[in-house]
């Protein structure tokens, strides 16, 4: 029996979350004992969620309409929310009878059964080649065998009743609805003929709210008259229903009702495919592998993929890849375990193995749309534009108006700096692509996408210094652009269409001979910043702009650095005056790296100014799912919020015996809101804020705000952990404070050190470290913080002749080691170790000027689209 075939779009998920604050409890010298036996350190405030406080902060980011639901209904997200699984969804409704279901089928006569030999082709239309008189033959073998459930006790009424069965699964559906609702007229409490007019109605489709209503309503009749729950039938049914509807909680009750009353493994299924729906990936997971051992081999196989799918929506990624794996190994040929297997290596970074399985789906279903908008996805965010374009385009032939294929299209050329073609591509998606109910992602994008692009043509002769986006748009403008609201600007004047004089951007056919050895050298610089973690993809073009970064920014010091040991000895003169001026250098790049996406500093956005402030979002989990890439980190914010919760003694906190033996046997989030419930803290949650301690007032013990750590429910009373990073004007300078500090010392080091000299580097090299703790902590940046400051550190290493020869260990991000370290010495001391910091071998001085060979926008933009294997 087909009762549920499903194939997979896989999306990807990207989680956010938003703080609030409360009471505050401080404790500091937090201890935490890690897996490695070392302990360390954290300065934490205490605070709990309290959504009912003026002060709090509800609806950071959103709208107002957005924060007004907030407040009636709990935690709220902006833009982290993981998108859920689109499944192409094809329903056919169960057997009416639920012995049909079991083995010796077979053996149960015709017209009881949808799947018999003699009904499959005698209906079509309604228009069967069954006389009254077979029908009647055929009630009546279904009454002598004693087949027929919920008998009426009127003889005549049951007759009627197994005509309409039998009608049913010849596939005369009206003449059906016909009989069951002239048995019902008679005997309104006929418990069967509800049950199979609804499943009549289902049959003739739900494609309407009056056909859904009418199914519903019958099947709902027949639940409530089946008093003794004797028929699980009736219950999966009504959940196949409410699934169609969308009603995913209600068809989950039914499924889970029906499976006490008879489990089966088509039950545990449908209740798997609900949770899927729902989101909630660990029940999901639960009655999949509950399939395992089944000896429906159907059922077996497409548990066994759906389990797959469980795991890769929770970010068990590895976990998915290998079930994904075991699944070809039974069936090579499973085109939805191949593509998905794509998905996965393309998540773990393995881009080869993506591709493999990519080509590999497409030889089996050559037409298959959603496999070139996937490949092209991925090859879009490995830099990969022009092979990307490709893939779009096959894409766009096969399905004219697949959005993201028409956006990322178009994107792509511009990423190239071919401007007017992807300009047209993009206009012709605004245009094409009007919303009648919400405006999808894409048509969203694609208006800033364009805004942003003619700003950049305009400018493409210019210095990259010239691109100053938070400076040149209006505050609503990055306001709308950063939160991707609809754009819909007051008084917003657009950008100046194309210049005709300016032309687009032409790619080098082959490198010049003056640029090779500097391109050579920042995709190798590029490379040690590429980090290895699950969901974070190796992008070349990334890499090697900010390896371009890297070398322009030593450069630029280094001449720096010189003039400041010119400078008379004994004056207070400097060459730098704001901690700002090392990292813009690293912006710009980044700016021209992706020019569909804000990076913009922080304290330009007009949310930074308001009593919230902006919000930076770091996910850990969201109900089922976990943030793969924080998956190293979780077990330490634990700990801390462990920690927290049971120190916290704030009003109305309440302690308990068995308080700390409570804590100690919590391992998960929903065991740590429960004991915060039993606490009486609040019933939405709570949050501790970490500390990070002050260099420049180190002798008064003085703390900067660090991040804040949420453990709460959201508005679908999902557990959200996450830490958030809220920038403020006060906080901002606070930092400001300590970064201005660190600059004027590293000047004062490298007036006194000199550039040259192997020894008395460690001071130096232990503030450009600490700068970078702070600016890690800080998070100036809407996005792009962390390829920044990374390449602000090779510069400013080279600077003055040190170059880093150690890699980031894999599954270790350097910025939340920064951000979770507890103090910058600390930090320092992780940093040296990892990057194996020793004396250039080949300064860059001896490169071509950054600033000379790439004096403009264009002329990044040429080198960023090199071939550079001959490298």
């Amino acid at each position: 029996m087909d009762v549920w075939l499903l194939s997979l779009l896989i999306c990807l998920f990207c989680l956010l979350t938003i703080p609030t604050y409360g009471q505050v409890c401080k404790i500091s010298n937090i201890q935490i004992d890690n897996e490695d036996g070392k302990q360390q350190y954290i300065e934490l405030n205490l605070k709990k969620v309290d959504v009912d406080d003026d002060s709090a902060c509800p609806g950071c980011n959103l709208s107002d309409e957005d924060s007004a639901k907030f407040n009636n209904f709990g935690y709220q997200y902006n833009q982290w929310i993981s998108t859920p699984p689109t499944f192409n969804l094809v329903f056919t409704p169960g057997e009416l009878i639920i012995e049909c279901d079991s083995e010796d089928s077979q053996s149960l006569p015709s017209g009881l059964c949808a799947n018999g030999k003699s009904q499959r082709e005698v209906c079509l239309d309604n228009i069967c080649s069954f006389s009254l008189e077979d029908v009647e033959e055929l009630a009546e073998i279904i009454e002598e065998r004693q087949l027929l459930p919920f008998s009426t006790g009127d003889e005549k009424l049951d007759h009627k009743v197994a005509m309409g069965i039998v009608l049913l699964n010849l596939g005369n559906l009206d003449k059906a609805v016909e009989v069951f609702t002239s048995v019902i007229t008679v005997d309104p409490r006929a418990t069967f003929a509800y049950f199979g007019r609804g499943a009549a109605h289902a049959r003739k489709g739900l494609k309407n709210v009056s056909a859904s209503k009418q199914a519903l309503d019958d099947l709902s009749k027949a639940v409530e008259l089946d008093t003794s729950q004797s028929r699980p039938d009736i219950l999966i049914h009504r959940a196949e229903v409410l699934l169609m509807m969308q009603r995913y909680q209600d068809a989950y009750n039914d499924a889970s009702a029906a499976s006490k009353i008879q489990a089966s493994p088509k039950i545990y299924f449908l209740r798997g495919i609900i949770s899927l729906l729902m989101e909630n990936f660990a029940l999901a997971e639960q009655d999949f592998r509950k399939n395992l051992d089944s000896s429906d081999e159907k059922i077996k196989s497409l548990s066994h993929f759906h389990l797959g799918l469980a795991l890769y929506y929770r970010g068990k990624v590895r976990n998915a890849v290998e079930v994904f794996k075991e699944v070809l190994k039974d069936n090579p040929n499973h085109t939805e375990a191949t593509l998905s297997l794509a998905q996965g290596f393309k998540e773990l970074g393995n881009i080869r193995g993506a591709l493999t399985k990519f080509n590999r789906s497409l030889s089996l279903q050559p037409n298959n749309t959603m496999v070139y908008n996937l490949r092209g996805n991925m090859l879009y965010n490995i830099g990969d534009h022009k092979e990307a374009i490709l893939d779009f385009e096959r894409c766009i032939a096969g399905s004219p108006h697949n959005a993201n294929c028409q956006y990322m299209k178009g994107a792509s050329k511009i990423m190239l700096g071919h401007f007017y073609d992807g300009l047209k591509d993009t206009t012709k998606l605004m245009v094409t692509d009007i919303p009648t109910i919400k405006a999808s992602a894409e048509f969203m994008k694609a208006h800033y996408l364009r805004e942003y692009a003619r700003y950049v043509h305009a400018r493409l002769d210019s210095p990259i210094s010239s691109l100053h986006p938070d400076l040149d748009f209006s505050s609503e403008y990055l306001n709308h652009w950063v939160k991707l609201k609809k754009f819909d600007l007051k008084n917003y004047k657009e950008q100046p269409g194309l210049q005709p004089d300016i032309k687009d951007v032409h790619s080098y056919v082959e490198i010049p001979p003056v640029l090779k050895p500097l391109i050579c050298r920042a995709e190798a610089l590029g490379k040690l910043s590429q980090v290895s973690v699950d969901g974070i993809l190796p992008d070349r073009r990334l890499n090697l702009a900010m390896g371009l970064a890297a070398i322009h920014i030593a450069q630029h010091f280094e001449s720096k650095w010189k003039t400041l040991k010119n400078l008379k000895a004994g004056t207070n003169d400097k060459v730098l005056h704001t901690w700002k001026e090392l990292f813009d250098i690293g912006v710009y790049y980044r700016r021209i790296v992706s020019l569909d996406q804000p990076f913009l500093w922080v304290d330009t956005l007009p949310d930074y100014r308001s009593k919230d402030g902006h919000r930076t979002d770091i996910p850990f989990v969201r109900g089922s799912i976990t943030n793969m890439k924080m998956t190293p980190y979780f077990e330490l914010a634990f700990k801390l919020a462990k920690t927290m919760l049971e120190h916290y003694s704030g009003d109305g906190a309440v302690s308990y015996p068995g308080l700390k033996d409570d804590i100690a046997k919590a391992t998960t989030c929903d065991d740590l809101l429960a004991v915060a419930r039993k606490r009486q803290i609040n019933p939405r949650g709570f949050l501790v804020s970490t500390q990070v301690p002050s260099l420049l007032r180190v002798k008064d013990d003085a703390r900067l705000d660090g991040g804040v750590l949420v453990l709460t429910e959201d508005l679908y009373h999902k557990i959200v952990f996450a830490l958030n990073i809220v920038n403020t004007p006060d906080r901002t300078s606070a930092y400001s404070a300590e970064l201005d500090h660190l600059l004027i010392l590293l000047q004062e080091e490298i007036r006194k050190t000199g550039l040259n000299k192997a020894t008395d580097t460690e001071v130096i090299i232990s503030h450009i470290l600490s700068i970078i703790y702070y600016f890690y902590n800080l998070i100036p940046l809407s996005k792009g913080s962390s390829a920044v400051a990374y390449s602000v550190l090779l510069g400013l290493l080279m600077s003055f002749g040190r170059q880093i020869t150690g890699r980031i260990p894999n599954g270790r991000l350097l910025e939340m080691e920064a951000i979770l370290a507890g103090a910058p010495d600390a930090f320092v001391m992780v940093a040296k170790h990892w990057m194996a910091i020793k004396k250039v071998t080949a300064p860059v001085s001896g490169l071509s000027k950054v600033s000379e060979v790439l004096p403009t926008v264009r002329s990044v933009l040429e080198v960023l689209s090199v071939n550079t294997t001959t490298c």
